[in-house]
């Protein structure tokens, strides 16, 4: 199960992201201070509707959510030539999210496993996954949220006598 030490390792990875991004020339050449404070406010609830969608059910943040989407479309909308880098913006820090989930929750997968006094490493991965390769702003909210309630990772993980052949 993935728990709050893995949403923590996940959004610390966005910002981290975000702290380079905020730092970078180019995206300060392309939006002004007031945009890129208005990016992190649309994240920051971005955030807190995923925390909360773990800890109570997308269900519960139903309302939430989409306000949240009807507030960044509003604002792509109006921010001209600097919607594209407001929308990519977004999407990147969903997708360093949604990545660093998985991969933290990856690690929760014992290397290796004992049985009697028999000690059998990994050998062998299978991974299915899900993606969404839509641009949209509000799918990918959507996912994310959905992920992180009640999302699944079907993994299959064979274990063999020995080193493992991995």
């Amino acid at each position: 199960m993935v728990s709050q030490t893995n949403l923590d390792f996940a959004f610390l990875q966005v910002d981290t992201f975000r702290e380079v991004q905020e730092n970078n020339s180019r995206l300060m050449s392309v939006l002004d201070a007031s945009h890129i404070g208005r990016l992190d406010t649309i994240w920051d609830s971005i955030k807190s509707a995923i925390q909360q969608a773990f800890v109570y059910g997308k269900e519960k943040v139903k309302e939430m959510t989409q306000s949240i989407i009807d507030q960044a479309e509003k604002w792509m909308e109006q921010a001209g030539s600097m919607a594209a880098e407001i929308h990519n913006q977004l999407m990147q820090r969903l997708r360093i999210f949604v990545k660093s989930l998985i991969d933290s929750a990856m690690k929760l997968i014992p290397a290796t496993t004992v049985v009697g006094d028999v000690t059998f490493s990994i050998s062998k991965i299978s991974i299915m996954q899900k993606l969404v390769l839509g641009g949209s702003l509000k799918t990918n909210i959507l996912e994310a949220i959905e992920l992180t309630s009640s999302g699944e990772l079907e993994l299959s993980v064979e274990y063999a006598k020995g080193t493992g052949a991995l």
